[in-house]
């Protein structure tokens, strides 16, 4: 990230050894005048794992907002919006490996040009496709309505007829793992349950983005 206070060139604590000194070298070749302009740049812990091209990349995509903003900011009133982050869905879609999607469907008009013009290539490599179906919604095609439904319930249905119980506080996360519907007491049939449950858990703790401290029951 760019820095306006402090003008110095650095790394995440967290990154070390040669990997850092090779990020600092990228810094420095990429910012020869950073003092100058009075900017510095730090690299995010995550920035260990990621492209050297694409940092450059993304350090002259940060110089010339940087620029922008100082040239026309000056003449802009008090109040004015002089830059907004981009959408998290943006950002996402930034981080992803395109070898892992075979593509990327929208049926919104608005968000499909916010798209091709923040990640062109993704419409020139032909990734990106506007859906028009007025028969089939896209939100039907895919369940997407029934799915944030489910994650806003805190009762989740097992195959068996079992269910879970997901309670979100302040300080902690509750499951509670019931038998429901399914009565069966027999051993294997109470292995199933669980097997299921530990299943679902995984998935409702990444649909729902839940950390920190979780008690499963």
């Amino acid at each position: 990230f760019l820095t306006t206070e402090n003008t110095s060139l650095g790394t995440s604590k967290k990154i070390g050894g040669e990997r850092a000194d090779d990020l600092l070298t990228i810094a420095e070749k990429c910012c020869v005048r950073h003092e100058e302009e009075g900017y510095g740049l730090v690299f995010r812990t995550n920035a260990a794992s990621v492209n050297d091209q694409v940092l450059q990349e993304d350090i002259t995509e940060v110089q010339n907002v940087f620029s922008r903003l100082m040239k026309t900011g000056v003449h802009e009133k008090a109040g004015s919006l002089l830059y907004r982050n981009v959408p998290g869905y943006l950002a996402k879609l930034k981080a992803q490996d395109l070898k892992e999607i075979d593509r990327i469907y929208t049926d919104c008009p608005a968000i499909y040009k916010e798209i091709s013009d923040y990640m062109p290539w993704l419409y020139e490599k032909d990734f990106l496709q506007l859906y028009k179906d007025d028969a089939v919604s896209l939100s039907t095609l895919y369940h997407i309505r029934g799915n944030m439904e489910e994650l806003l319930n805190s009762k989740v249905w097992l195959p068996s007829g079992a269910n879970i119980i997901i309670e979100t506080f302040e300080t902690l996360t509750i499951i509670d793992v019931n038998s429901g519907k399914n009565q069966s007491r027999k051993e294997d049939a109470i292995f199933q349950i669980n097997l299921e449950a530990a299943r679902e858990i995984a998935r409702q703790l990444r649909l729902r983005n839940i950390s920190g401290m979780i008690i499963v029951d």
